[in-house]
C-alpha cells in the first residue's frame, strides 16, 4: 500500500518515522538514536517475503523500488491494524499525519490513500483524528491529502459510505472557515465532484463567488478536471462564460486561472499541436467570444498577465504546426490586442520574432500590429 512501487529510501524513511511513533506508544519518551533500518537489505527482507529485495530483481530500477507480492492484501492488514490493535491506532494516526506533511507528493499522496482506505471501515474516527486535521489546516498539502483521502473511500462504491462523503464535502463547502471551503474545491476535482458535472460547477461556483477562496487555484484546478472528464468540456466552457462575464469580480478571476490551467492541453494525437479551448472556439462563435473575453482579461490582469503572455506564445508557435490553427488565431489574435492591450501585445511579438525568427504565425500577428 504505502511501500509499493516507492523508492525503497521513501520506504525506509517512512518505516523509521512508524516505529518512532509506535515505539513513543510503548511510554518510551524519544526514539532511540540508533536507526531502525541499518542491515542489509536483502537481510532485512528475506527474497519472495513480499517485496522484491533480492538483488536481480531490482538491478533495472533506479532507484529501487518495493514491490509488494500481493498489493491487495495491504488494505485487510491496514483494517487489522485499526481494528484488533487499538493500541497501535495513535501512533498510526500520528504517522499518517506526518507523512501527509513530508516534502515528497508521491509519499503525501500515499498517506491520503491509506485514510482513505481507514474511512472505508471507520469514517467517524479517521475523520475526526486524520482527514479533519488535514482539511482545517493551513498547508495547501494537508488539504489535498483530506480531499484525495476522501475520493479513495468514494471508491469503494458503497451506497452509504457515498452519501457520507458527498455530505462531508457539503458541509466542508457551506463553512465560514476558508481551510474547509478550500478543502471542498479540492475535493470537486475529484471523483467526489466529476460523477455530477453540472451539479458539481454550480457548487464551485457557489465557493467561486466568495472572497475566501481568491488567492487559491483550487477553483481553477478543479473546474479544469471538471472539463477534462467525460462529457464534462460543454458544462465547463458554459460556466466559464457566465463567470467571465459576471459582476462579481472573483468569478473572472477564477475563469481567468482555468483558462491557465486548460491553455495547455492540446485535443489529441490527431490534433496534437492545437489547445481544445481554440478547438471549441474554432467551431462555435459563443465560445469564441468567451475565450476572447478569458484572454484580454488574463493578459492586461498584473497577477497573471506574465503566465498569459508565455501561454499565448506557445499557442501561436503551435500554430505553425497546424495551418487551420493558424487561419484562426491570426484574425483572433487582432481581436484580442486592443485598446490597452495592443501596445503591450507589439512589445511581446517583436521580442518573440527577434527570438525566434523562423515563427511564422508570430510573425504573419505582428505584421497588420506594427511589426515588423
Amino acid at each position: 500500500m504505502l511501500g509499493h512501487n516507492l523508492p525503497l529510501s521513501d520506504v525506509i524513511r517512512a518505516g523509521t518515522l512508524l516505529s518512532g511513533e509506535v515505539l513513543r506508544a510503548e511510554n518510551r519518551d524519544t526514539a532511540p538514536a540508533r536507526p531502525v533500518f541499518e542491515a542489509d537489505l536483502d537481510h532485512l527482507v528475506p527474497p519472495g517475503r513480499g517485496i522484491a529485495a533480492e538483488p536481480v530483481a531490482g538491478m533495472s530500477d533506479n532507484p529501487r523500488r518495493a514491490r509488494l507480492s500481493d498489493p491487495e492484501l495491504m488494505p485487510a492488514v491496514i483494517e487489522v491494524i485499526w481494528h484488533d490493535l487499538p493500541w497501535l491506532r495513535e501512533p498510526l494516526v500520528g504517522w499518517l499525519k506526518r507523512l501527509g506533511s513530508d516534502g515528497l507528493e508521491r509519499v503525501r499522496a500515499r498517506a491520503a490513500v491509506i485514510a482513505g482506505h481507514l474511512l472505508r471501515h471507520d469514517f467517524d474516527s479517521v475523520y475526526r483524528d486524520v482527514v479533519k486535521f488535514w482539511a482545517l489546516s493551513r498547508t495547501v498539502n494537508d488539504r489535498r491529502c483530506a480531499s484525495l483521502a476522501l475520493a479513495v473511500a468514494l471508491a469503494a462504491d458503497d451506497p452509504w459510505l457515498t452519501e457520507r462523503v458527498d455530505k462531508q464535502v457539503a458541509d466542508w463547502a457551506g463553512s465560514p472557515r476558508t481551510p474547509f471551503q478550500d478543502s471542498a474545491a479540492r475535493a470537486y476535482g475529484t471523483p467526489v465532484g466529476t460523477r455530477d458535472v453540472p451539479g458539481t460547477l454550480s457548487a464551485l461556483q457557489a465557493l467561486a463567488g466568495r472572497p475566501a477562496l481568491v488567492p487559491y487555484a483550487s477553483v481553477a484546478y478543479s473546474t479544469a478536471a471538471l472539463f477534462l472528464a467525460p462529457d464534462g468540456a460543454e458544462p465547463v466552457a458554459e460556466a466559464l462564460g457566465r463567470w467571465i462575464r459576471s459582476s462579481n469580480d472573483n468569478l473572472p478571476r477564477h475563469a481567468v486561472r482555468t483558462l491557465l490551467v486548460l491553455g495547455p492541453f492540446a485535443v489529441g494525437p490527431e490534433l496534437a499541436y492545437r489547445p481544445t479551448l481554440a478547438q471549441q472556439a474554432m467551431n462555435d462563435l459563443e465560445r469564441e467570444e468567451t475565450l476572447l473575453l478569458l484572454w484580454q482579461r488574463a493578459l492586461i490582469d498584473p497577477a497573471h498577465s506574465g503566465q498569459a503572455w508565455q501561454l499565448l506564445r506557445q499557442w501561436l508557435l503551435a500554430a505553425d504546426e497546424d495551418e487551420e490553427l493558424a487561419t484562426f488565431l491570426e484574425k483572433f489574435g487582432l481581436r484580442i490586442c486592443v485598446d490597452r492591450l495592443l501596445g503591450r501585445a507589439v512589445f511581446h511579438l517583436r521580442r518573440w520574432a527577434r527570438q525566434q525568427p523562423e515563427a511564422r504565425c508570430v510573425a504573419q500577428l505582428l505584421r497588420p500590429l506594427g511589426g515588423p
